[in-house]
């Protein structure tokens, strides 16, 4: 699955993220790792939409200095434990208390919620 970084339309009552379920992925591809993906083939226009994997660059991941994570691990942790679809509104890391501090908004619903993660 991979979800659009930004919210594609900001209005005070609904933010909307782009999302689709992809096949053909490569297997080295992790949860939480930005991506650009190209599709090949037709798109299914569901929600979240669905096609197959074109191309694939996996983008490299900010470390922070004085964090011991970067931004793809600390997601990767934070997303194994969300049943629902959700997207990433903030991701910040705070050098001081050495935690992470993720913003998540379901989608499509809209609640947001924020999960904290030591940086070990």
């Amino acid at each position: 699955m991979v979800v659009s970084k930004e919210a594609q339309n900001h209005d005070s009552d609904h933010e909307y993220y782009d999302a689709i379920s992809l096949s053909g992925a490569p297997k080295e591809v992790e949860a939480g790792q930005l991506v650009n993906v190209w599709y090949d083939g037709p798109i299914a226009e569901s929600y979240p939409m669905q096609s197959k994997v074109g191309e694939l660059e996996i983008v490299s991941s900010a470390q922070p200095d004085g964090s011991q994570l970067t931004e793809a691990e600390v997601l990767k942790i934070a997303i194994e434990d969300q049943s629902a679809l959700v997207a990433v509104r903030l991701i910040a890391f705070d050098p001081a208390s050495k935690q992470w501090q993720i913003e998540f908004i379901e989608i499509p619903q809209g609640d947001t919620f924020k999960v904290t993660i030591e940086d070990k």
